[in-house]
This record gives structure tokens, C-alpha cells and sequence, in this order.
């Protein structure tokens, strides 16, 4: 089971072999899983044959997690809810 979502950023991050990212997902202990949002943003960002490959490489290492509508309803009344909450 899934204990945790990573975003398109800790995925390209680790794809440009940034330091911090690449360790704490190494280290991670955790079962990790991605949206299929992460997956199309990350492939689509593939410059070559290549990059698509290791992106692929990478994402199928997660569990794919298909989101409800009622999932992108809740993200969205939170991210209104505390997005500008302190500004």
C-alpha cells in the first residue's frame, strides 16, 4: 500500500541527479506512488528517445495512483484553502 505521493518535481529532480533528491528517495523506506499527471508531465518533458527511456525507467518504480474527481475536489478546496493564507 501507498504511503506516500511524490510530485513532478522530486521526479525531475532525480532525473537531473540533484544530490538531495536523489538521496532522500534512495533512503526513502517507504512505499512511494505517483498520479498520472506526474507520469504525462515527466514523459512530456523527455527532450530525446533517451531521456524518455530513463524517465519511463524511474516512474515504473512507483505504483500508478488514479485519481477520483472526488480526490481533485478536496486538492482543490485545500489549495484554496491555505494557499495565500498567510499573504
Amino acid at each position: 500500500m501507498v504511503s506516500g505521493l511524490l510530485d513532478t518535481s522530486i521526479i525531475v529532480y532525480n532525473l537531473r541527479s540533484f544530490p538531495p533528491a536523489v538521496n532522500w528517495l534512495a533512503n526513502n523506506q517507504t512505499q512511494l506512488g505517483i498520479t498520472r499527471i506526474v507520469r504525462l508531465e515527466v514523459i512530456e518533458g523527455a527532450k530525446d528517445k533517451q531521456g524518455q527511456q530513463r524517465s519511463l525507467t524511474l516512474l515504473n518504480d512507483f505504483e500508478q495512483i488514479e485519481l477520483t474527481t472526488s480526490d481533485l475536489i478536496w486538492a482543490t478546496e485545500q489549495l484554496l484553502r491555505f494557499h495565500l493564507m498567510d499573504k
